[in-house]
C-alpha cells in the first residue's frame, strides 16, 4: 500500500503548513506499518528533507495539469486545502483542511472563487480531515457538511527543543513578551503596542516571516503609542532561536482573528509557559481553561488581563497544568490516527 504526501509547502518550512507537513511526515517514517509505505511530492530544493532513504518525488508545475504516471500510489494525501496538486479520479485523495480563512480575507468575487475552488476538491476528496473543531464546524457553515461527512484530527507538538539554558540574541535587559507567527493582518499583532504603553516594564518581541506590508501597520501603533524603543522585529528565527525565545519569554501573546489551530499556543504550553489569547477562531478549543483571554482589545483591559495573569501563573504553579494540556497533543498520536484513515481507503 503506497501513500504519496503531497507537501508542497514545505517550501516554508517556518510556516505553519511547512510544520505541519514535516513533522507528519516524520512521525509516519518512524512507524513500522506491514504493507505500507510512504512516499512524498516535495519542492526540488526539499527532496532531501526526510533523509536519503526516503521515497521523494520532485515537485513540477506541469503536474496541476498532468497527473505524472510515474507516482505509483493507493492513496493521495494533499496536506492542505489550497494544493494545486491532486491525482486521477480513480485514487483515492485524502483532504486536509485546516482553516477558511479567506471567508474573512476575501469578498466578494474573490471570496467565491476561493469558495467554489475548495468545493471542487472536497467534492473530489475520498475523506476529509479538519485540524480542530472550529474548523470543522466552520466547514459546515460554508458548505453544508455534517459531522460525519470529515474526520477531526488534531496536530502535535512542533518544538524541537535544545539543551542549555540560553539567551534569544533578541531579548535585552527588560523581560518581554512573545508574539510569534507570519506577519499578516488576521494575526491582529498591532493591536498588542496600544497595551504595551500600559506595561512599561516589559518588551515585545515579534517574531516571524513577513508576507505582506502589515508590519507598516504594527509601525504606526509602535509610533502612536510611543513604544519604539520597546518592541522588537525579529523576522524570521530557525528552530533553536525560536525554542530560545520560548525559554525566556514571560508569556506568549497571540491576538489573531483567525486560526485553525494555532501552534505556537501548544508549544509555549509545552514549556510551561503562560499563554494570553483572544477567543477566536480555534484558539480557545487549544488552548483551554489553562490559557487566559482576552474579552475585548482595549489597551488598558488587555494590560490588566496580562498583569492579573501573570501574578497568578507565578503564584498558582500554574506550570504544571500548562504542560499536561499540551501533551494532550503528540504527532505520534496524529501520524496513527493518519494511518487509520488510510487504510480505511482501500
Amino acid at each position: 500500500m503506497r501513500i504519496v504526501l503531497e507537501m508542497e509547502k514545505t517550501s516554508g518550512l517556518h510556516t505553519g503548513l511547512g510544520m505541519f507537513c514535516y513533522h507528519l511526515g516524520k512521525s509516519l517514517l518512524s512507524k513500522s506499518v506491514p504493507g505500507m509505505e510512504f512516499g512524498f511530492y516535495l519542492p526540488p530544493d526539499r527532496l532531501g528533507l526526510f533523509g536519503s532513504q526516503a521515497i521523494v518525488h520532485p515537485q513540477n508545475p506541469l503536474h496541476k495539469v498532468f497527473f505524472p504516471s510515474n507516482i505509483l500510489c493507493d492513496v493521495w494525501h494533499c496536506c492542505h486545502q489550497d494544493s494545486p496538486y491532486y491525482p486521477d479520479k480513480g485514487i483515492p485523495m485524502v483532504l486536509t483542511i485546516h482553516d477558511l480563512n479567506f471567508m474573512q480575507k476575501y469578498s466578494g468575487w474573490r471570496r467565491e472563487l476561493r469558495k467554489r475552488k475548495l468545493g471542487k476538491m472536497i467534492d473530489r476528496a475520498a475523506s476529509l480531515v479538519c485540524i480542530s473543531r472550529q474548523t470543522g464546524k466552520h466547514l459546515e457553515e460554508v458548505f453544508g457538511l455534517s459531522p460525519e461527512d470529515y474526520r477531526l484530527i488534531y496536530n502535535g507538538n512542533c518544538l524541537n527543543r535544545y539543551p542549555g539554558e540560553k539567551k534569544s540574541r533578541h531579548q535585552g535587559e527588560r523581560p518581554y513578551l512573545l508574539c510569534l507567527g507570519v506577519l499578516s493582518a488576521r494575526k491582529n499583532a498591532h493591536i498588542l503596542c496600544g497595551m504595551m504603553a500600559h506595561l512599561p516594564d516589559f518588551d515585545l518581541i515579534l517574531a516571524g516571516p513577513q508576507h505582506s506590508d502589515y508590519r507598516k501597520k504594527i509601525e504606526e501603533e509602535v509610533r502612536k503609542y510611543g513604544v519604539e524603543e520597546r518592541v522588537i522585529f525579529a523576522g524570521e528565527v530557525d528552530e533553536e532561536e525560536k525554542f530560545r525565545l520560548y525559554q525566556n519569554m514571560e508569556a506568549l501573546v497571540f491576538p489573531s482573528l483567525a486560526e485553525g489551530f494555532g501552534l505556537p499556543v501548544l508549544e509555549a504550553m509545552s514549556l510551561g509557559k503562560p499563554v494570553f489569547l483572544s477567543r477566536f477562531g480555534s484558539l480557545p478549543e487549544i488552548g483551554g481553561e489553562e490559557a487566559f483571554y482576552w474579552e475585548d482589545f482595549i489597551p488598558e483591559n488587555m494590560a490588566a488581563v496580562m498583569i492579573s495573569g501573570l501574578g497568578q501563573y507565578h503564584d498558582s504553579g500554574l506550570s504544571a497544568d500548562l504542560k499536561k494540556r499540551a501533551a494532550l497533543f503528540s504527532w505520534d498520536k496524529t501520524a496513527d490516527e493518519y494511518i487509520g484513515l488510510y487504510q480505511s481507503l482501500v
